[in-house]
């Protein structure tokens, strides 16, 4: 089979409201580009893309942040309905300040099958490592620098449920937990 790609460039824009006076808070511009390359009938490769921009409409500094990334599927079927998955990416969100940006590598695994009629199955583990900008330490009095380097586990079962070829019932559990580590803090 000859391979086969398709690429799709959507543009989001969000505009977020906070407390219960509704006072302006942040807007958000997001350009998500993905391509799809389709090997052949077994095997298929997304790679995707964030670019995105967060003006603050208070005094909080505006934030830029991208990400890049690619999942391979393979497949027993063309409609990858029953299909293991294996994805990494790497993120950053940087901040003018210097202080509250963070640099992130992740992989994940996954698996998805159907179970029975209408019901399929899909299982996720995913590993995050954080690096966060250098900070001042508020608590220590001549000002001393702190590194934070986090190390993030997920864990996402899902039980899907197909009403209707437009409707779909999802029931899912998700756990995260976080190891986080302050290098050189006492």
């Amino acid at each position: 089979q000859t391979p086969s790609w398709g690429f799709r460039l959507p543009l989001e824009y969000g505009y977020f409201l906070a407390k219960a006076a509704l006072f302006r808070k942040v807007e958000v511009t997001s350009l998500l580009p993905s391509l799809r390359l389709t090997h052949n009938d077994n095997w298929r490769t997304d790679f995707f893309g964030l670019l995105q921009y967060k003006k603050y409409l208070d005094n909080d500094p505006n934030i830029f942040a991208w990400r890049l990334g690619v999942i391979h599927y393979l497949s027993t079927d063309a409609s990858l309905r029953r299909h293991v998955r294996l994805g990494y990416a790497v993120s950053q969100d940087q901040s003018p300040d210097d202080q509250s940006g963070y640099v992130t590598a992740e992989a994940s695994l996954g698996v998805s099958t159907p179970l029975w009629g209408p019901f399929s199955l899909d299982l996720s583990a995913t590993y995050v490592k954080y690096w966060y900008d250098t900070r001042v330490d508020p608590f220590i009095p001549d000002g001393g620098l702190i590194e934070r380097k986090d190390d993030q586990y997920r864990a996402l079962a899902q039980l899907f449920y197909r009403v209707s070829d437009r409707l779909m019932l999802v029931l899912g559990y998700s756990h995260t937990f976080n190891d986080s580590r302050l290098v050189g803090a006492d």
